[in-house]
This record gives C-alpha cells, sequence and structure tokens, in this order.
C-alpha cells in the first residue's frame, strides 16, 4: 500500500515522532514592519491597526487617510518568525482563515536533500555526473507516483547554479542538481500543476514532511480566476492601490502598468505589485486577452512567493487560499468567490488558443485557400499543407495536446494505483534508518 494511505505499516511511532521533529521550527513573535507579512488572526479588529505618528500618515489620492475609516487592518501586531536551519530569522507568510477554494497552486518549486535517497551521497562531488543520473533514475518514480509523470530528459546544461538539469515530461517542469548546498530542486511550472494527477498536492505534502530529507519550499504561487470578470478585473485592482489595498506596512509596494492602459487595444493590461526580486509579487491582468480573445472578460490574480526572505509553510500545499488571502488586505474580498478547478482553466485556454489559432490561418492564409479549392481537391490542399510529421503540434496548440494527454494520464493513473508503486521508496526508507 502506499506510504500515505497507510502512514502506520511504514513508519513506526518513533520514527513518525521523529519526522515530525524534524520538521519543527522554532516560532517567535517579533515586530517586523517592513517585510509587511502579517499573521494571528487573534485579538480585536482595533488592536490589530498599527499606531501611526501623527504627520506620517500614508495619503490617498493626494489627501492624509484617516485610519479610523480604513477598511482594512494592517494587522502588524504579532508577525511570527522562523529560525531556519542557518540561524536566519524569517518571516512566516501570513494566512487567514477560509473555508472555500478561493485560489489554486499554480507553480511549485522545493527542494530535498540527496541522502533522501541514500547517506552515501552527501559526500558527492559536483562532477559525479554518473552518481546524479542514478539519484534521477530514482526520482523520476517518486514524481511519476506524486503527479503521475516523471522525468524526460536530461538536459545539455544546468542553470540556477546547480550544474546538471533534467526536463519533466511534456515540459511540465525541471528537476536541478549539482550544487553546493547538496540539494535537489524540482520546480513545477503552471502547466504541471494544471495537469497532475488528482491529488498530486496531498502526495506532495507527505512525500516532503513525511519521507523526504531537508525539503523546503523555495516558491510557491497562487492564482485566482474570474471567468467572467465580475468581481476581479484590472480596473477594480488599480482602484485598490489608490485605497491602500495592497499596503501591509512599511513602505507602499511598487506598482507596475504594462500594457496600453489610456488607450485600450484589446492585447490586455497587467497591474503588478511588489517587484521581482521580491519575496512577494503579485500580478494582476487579463488572461483572456492575453490567450488572444479581445473581448474575453477572463482575468486573473496570481501571488508569486519566494523562500529567500521569508519562511513558506507546507500548509500551503494543503490549503492554499488561505495564504492567498493572506497575501494583501483587499484580497480578504475573495473569500466568497470560488475559484475554477485549473482543468477548467486549462480548458478555457485551449477554446480561446484553438479559436484564435482558427482566425490567424484565416487572416493570414484564406485567400491562398480560396483559390487553390478553384484547382485542387480538399483533400489534395491537406496533402500539400500539412507538416510532414504527422505528429508534429504548433507551440500554440500544445496545451490541448498536453490537456488530452492528461486527461488519459488521470485515467490510467487511478485505474493503476489501487496498489502502491512507491515500493522502492520504501525500501530505501527502512535502509536508511538502518544504514544511517
Amino acid at each position: 500500500m502506499k506510504f500515505w494511505n497507510n502512514w502506520g505499516m511504514i513508519m513506526s511511532d518513533q520514527k513518525l515522532i521523529k519526522t515530525q521533529l524534524k520538521h519543527t521550527v522554532k516560532v517567535e513573535k517579533t515586530p517586523f514592519y517592513n517585510m509587511g507579512v502579517t499573521v494571528s488572526p487573534q485579538g480585536t479588529q482595533e488592536a490589530l491597526i498599527p499606531a501611526i505618528v501623527e504627520g506620517n500618515q500614508p495619503e490617498i489620492f493626494g489627501k492624509t487617510a484617516d485610519l479610523g475609516n480604513w477598511k482594512y487592518p494592517r494587522k502588524l501586531d504579532n508577525v511570527r518568525m522562523v529560525k531556519t536551519e542557518d540561524g536566519t530569522d524569517l518571516p512566516i507568510i501570513h494566512s487567514v482563515p477560509c473555508t472555500g477554494e478561493v485560489a489554486q497552486l499554480d507553480w511549485v518549486t522545493f527542494a530535498l536533500g540527496v541522502e533522501t535517497f541514500s547517506p552515501k551521497y552527501l559526500a558527492l562531488g559536483l562532477d559525479d555526473a554518473d552518481a546524479y543520473d542514478d539519484i534521477a533514475d530514482d526520482l523520476d518514480q517518486d514524481l511519476f507516483e506524486i503527479f503521475g509523470f516523471g522525468i524526460a530528459k536530461k538536459r545539455d546544461k544546468g542553470m540556477h547554479f546547480y550544474k546538471y538539469s533534467w526536463e519533466l515530461q511534456d515540459n511540465l517542469g525541471i528537476v536541478l542538481m549539482g550544487h553546493s548546498s547538496k540539494r535537489i530542486a524540482v520546480q513545477l511550472n503552471g502547466k504541471g500543476c494544471a495537469l497532475a494527477a488528482k491529488g498530486w498536492h496531498e502526495r506532495l505534502y507527505k512525500y516532503l514532511t513525511g519521507y523526504a530529507q531537508r525539503t523546503k519550499l523555495t516558491r510557491v504561487d497562487l492564482a485566482h480566476d474570474d471567468l467572467q470578470g465580475k468581481h476581479l478585473n484590472v480596473d477594480w485592482a488599480n482602484m485598490q492601490d489608490g485605497l491602500g489595498g495592497f499596503w501591509c506596512g512599511g513602505t507602499m509596494p511598487n506598482i507596475g502598468h504594462l500594457g496600453n492602459w489610456k488607450r485600450i487595444t484589446g492585447k490586455g493590461r497587467t497591474l503588478t505589485i511588489g517587484t521581482r526580486e521580491s519575496g512577494k509579487y503579485c500580478r494582476i491582468y487579463e488572461k483572456g486577452k492575453k490567450e488572444g480573445a479581445k473581448d474575453d472578460p477572463w482575468t486573473r490574480a496570481e501571488v508569486e512567493f519566494k523562500g529567500h526572505d521569508r519562511f513558506i509553510p507546507f500548509d500551503i500545499l494543503l490549503s492554499p487560499s488561505q495564504y492567498f488571502i493572506g497575501a494583501y488586505p483587499c484580497f480578504s474580498d475573495f473569500h466568497q468567490y470560488a475559484t475554477p478547478e485549473k482543468i477548467a482553466t486549462v480548458k478555457k485556454t485551449a477554446e480561446i488558443t484553438q479559436k484564435r489559432a482558427k482566425e490567424i490561418i484565416k487572416h493570414q492564409f484564406g485567400k491562398y485557400f480560396a483559390l487553390f479549392r478553384k484547382v485542387y481537391s480538399d483533400s489534395e490542399i491537406m496533402q500539400f499543407v500539412t507538416a510532414n510529421d504527422p505528429d508534429a503540434v504548433p507551440k500554440r496548440l500544445q496545451i490541448i495536446d498536453h490537456l488530452a494527454i492528461s486527461m488519459e494520464r488521470n485515467k490510467q493513473f487511478e485505474q493503476a494505483y489501487g496498489y502502491t508503486r512507491l515500493s522502492q521508496a520504501v525500501q530505501r526508507s527502512q535502509f536508511n534508518a538502518v544504514y544511517s
């Protein structure tokens, strides 16, 4: 049976306690005003509004704000801190209670130690390419059992200061190895999150907290979609900036306007909050227009958390909505709106992309086809305009191909996994327990 379904059969109570202690962190309550992270829903609303020295009140539309009438309290009194393994104090990203599915995981990057697969790998040098290939083979098995897909091929070179890299199947992410930290990094991109086998976030959570060693989340993106654009749009977001809805204390965040806001062209607009270099960055953009539908109201809000200046709890894999709503004060307005399932947004993207592809063909080549039909039969036309490779898929339409593959993959995954394929991982766990 799988280790996440039969917890007690795989771990003794003693080892489970040891694992829990390994992931226990020291939490302190310390003011950390410059980070803009908030926590602790305890206490009255009045107690959570920070005291502002007279003369230093923020300005809204050129006027000094009356904080007593602010809709969104800053909640800066009790910021929780965590001490990392290297002794650095980092703030824990803020979450608030939420009952609905307001946000979905849109990108996950996690790291784990090479000793997860054997203690001997801690002695690896950066030039031990064959050993890293062996680790990739073992990791491929684990990734397949978590996501429903594994490693496709090794790349020619590494990236992000890692010497080696591998692509996941269907370009759904990458794996990085060969770093001085002796850690492995796995990046699951937006398509990977959408097309992974159902329940992957729960399996990943249990894998990172109950089996893998020296684990951490280094980047997590959360997304909320409004397919009709009724409660979320870029103009609402721009207004919220003026009302202080993105101010979490300290310096007001940097705001960027991408696209043509003054003379709207239908190509889509984006509002950015913060900077890409910071540990929290937000994009609110017209997703439907970005995909090519000029009149589509679909709007998306994405929040990107990075672990270099804050701690990302593993709970975010199980409860993304709580951390999404906690990211900015104005996001509390979303608690009543459920975001569509990821597969629904992928289908929406596929529909828009397919329609746009037809428009492009008709606009650019319609006159040619009209003339050819006067001379050739339809079958003859298709024969000399079709690519030589019958399986070739244009990059723009790969999402449709991936969607079909994902649906078949999910079906096979659910049929096959009434039993475990993690037997190798269990054997390694038992081996490490004896020989570590």
